[in-house]
């Protein structure tokens, strides 16, 4: 398998981190998988469609620079949210960019290495906080299903699809799309992964409460004793994604301004 798979299975669900799931789950509550499900298909079909369009090069670079802006956002205001409440979000935007530039500057290979190596991490972490959480969902929060309209859920699925395919679609170069569904498959089963814990955990009214709701149930992880706040380590997982996703949008942007 195509080493740069696992990374750019993290990319395409990455910008749901922070607003995407308690946005969803407004329109669908507790019919949310559903709407991922919708959103699934639509993003099949979209693949497929897309394997004989080639966006202009102009459009490309700008929705990377806009998308590059939101992960910034999406990030900065993250680790002032848990981590550094003082810090100004500007000064975490400077840090990031430098780190990320740093890395893109290097060759393909290495790039591509460190990428599977924090993607790798990832994965790891990801499965022990499965493992640590999974006793922890209330399957009463799945009930009622299909209580919300037809209309609400189909709604849901766009945003999802809309949320993860425009990563997805300016950098879909890398795979042919053989490896563009498996891409997709990864990423849907981990978003899934995601929304069924965080669904059974909290429920879906107070998923909406809070704009991080992936990070609220990691206060539910116990696991040693003699560590305190365990959750700010599997925590790890989501300001990694964001990392990983701005570096490989930035790759994605320095081929675009290097090639004629």
């Amino acid at each position: 398998m195509n080493k740069k798979i696992l990374p750019y299975s993290i990319l395409i669900h990455s910008l749901l981190f922070g607003f995407g799931l308690p946005l969803i789950t407004k329109l669908s509550g507790s019919d949310l998988i559903i709407s991922l499900l919708i959103g699934t298909i639509i993003n099949v079909l979209l693949i497929i469609v897309f394997n004989f369009i080639k966006p202009l090069k102009i459009i490309s670079i700008m929705i990377s620079i806009l998308i590059i802006f939101i992960y910034l956002r999406i990030i900065s205001t993250y680790i002032s949210t848990f981590y550094l409440i003082n810090i100004p979000a500007c000064i975490i935007w400077v840090i990031i960019l430098i780190l990320t530039v740093y890395i893109v500057s290097k060759k393909t290979i290495i790039i591509n290495y460190v990428c599977f190596i924090m993607a790798f991490i990832n994965i790891s972490l990801f499965t022990v906080m499965v493992l640590a959480l999974i006793n922890k969902i209330n399957y009463q929060n799945y009930l009622p299903i299909l209580t919300h309209s037809f209309k609400n859920i189909v709604m849901g699925g766009l945003i999802y699809s809309l949320v993860t395919i425009i990563p997805y679609l300016h950098i879909k170069n890398e795979f042919n799309l053989k490896e563009q569904l498996i891409t997709l498959s990864l990423s849907t089963v981990t978003s899934a992964i995601i929304f069924i814990l965080t669904l059974g955990i909290l429920g879906p009214n107070f998923i909406v409460i809070y704009q991080y709701p992936e990070y609220m149930i990691l206060k539910e992880i116990k696991m040693f004793s003699f560590i305190a706040n365990v959750e700010n380590i599997f925590a790890f997982i989501f300001g990694n994604e964001i990392i990983i996703s701005i570096i490989l949008y930035l790759n994605n942007l320095k081929k675009l301004l290097i090639t004629k």
